[in-house]
């Protein structure tokens, strides 16, 4: 319940605050009390976290419609305030174990599977019944990181091209301590896993796969496990997020091998979610445009956030 007022408190400060600022004559006060009122009612159970898709996202879009009219706000869209935001919603399913197959120096193979959910996670971005890689390379590329700004590349001389890669959690200046590499003891953005997987799609891999170390990551393998079995709304890209890697892995400690993997089958939910522009007139200026998106979320997903715009800034 904190994280939802603290998230409300954010939204309604912004538009009531905009609000004030131009000022219009009919616009009811900016008080502690309507404040607090407007954030006991956005975070209450009744609004079900405001997720787009769901009954909560339309009863907070009709809430916020009503108070961009009271405020004095006007409609930017075609006469509205609403705007369609497509997203797509992917609940992934692995069709088996993931399966690494390991040769000796006595030339003998061994299958080595790592079940889903206690030993890997694995999903997709990618918007298709199934994506599969199947007998693929895989190539050890360190941190997976190209930061020209440190000198630092792990692709460098390495073709990866339809390879799966496997790549360290955080990155080097966590294992040497030194702060004057990346960011030494805070995780920087090269250390986080979607710099990671996105790096590794734009050198052309098929698949990536991020080792865990709870110490390294931050946090126990239970948070990767629960975190990423549940379905997870993304923006809609042009391309259909065909530019996603097929395949996005976790493993726990003890990954290693070479080899085949299985195939997952992802669940797709298309939404139009919606953002409200509008517009607000001011003294200062002819015209403000104000543009709100509701935020939802839980704790964790705060939390996340929270660590994401940290090393950015540590990685800036």
């Amino acid at each position: 319940m904190g994280a939802r007022l603290r998230t409300g408190t954010a939204l309604i400060a912004i538009v009531l605050g905009a609000a004030a600022a131009g000022q219009a004559k009919d616009a009811a006060p900016v008080t502690a009390d309507a404040l607090s009122a407007h954030v006991k009612i956005l975070a209450s159970d009744d609004f079900q976290g405001r997720k787009p898709g769901t009954v909560g996202e339309e009863k907070t879009v009709a809430y916020i419609q009503a108070q961009f009219k009271k405020a004095g706000l006007k409609p930017a869209v075609n006469g509205g305030y609403l705007q369609d935001v497509p997203m797509t919603e992917i609940t992934s399913k692995a069709d088996g174990p993931l399966v690494f197959t390991a040769t000796g120096k006595d030339g003998a193979t061994k299958a080595l599977p790592y079940e889903y959910f206690t030993q890997m996670m694995i999903w997709t971005r990618q918007r298709t019944a199934h994506a599969e890689v199947k007998d693929s390379d895989l190539v050890f590329v360190g941190y997976g990181i190209t930061a020209p700004e440190f000198g630092w590349d792990d692709y460098a001389g390495v073709d990866v091209k339809g390879k799966t890669v496997v790549i360290l959690v955080n990155d080097p200046g966590f294992a040497t301590g030194d702060p004057a590499l990346f960011g030494g003891g805070a995780m920087t953005w090269y250390g986080r896993w979607p710099y990671k997987y996105e790096e590794a799609a734009r050198h052309g891999a098929a698949a990536a796969i991020i080792v865990h170390e709870t110490r390294a990551a931050g946090y126990p393998w239970g948070v990767v496990a629960n975190s990423n079995g549940v379905p997870k709304l993304t923006l809609m890209p042009a391309d259909g997020g065909l530019w996603q890697p097929q395949r996005r892995g976790r493993l726990g400690p003890t990954g290693r091998g070479q080899g085949a993997v299985r195939g997952i089958r992802p669940g797709l939910r298309h939404l139009e979610g919606q953002r409200r522009p509008a517009r607000l007139q001011g003294r200062a200026h002819e015209r403000q445009d104000v543009r709100r998106h509701h935020a939802h979320g839980t704790r964790r997903h705060l939390a996340q956030r929270r660590r994401r715009r940290a090393g950015r800034q540590a990685s800036g």
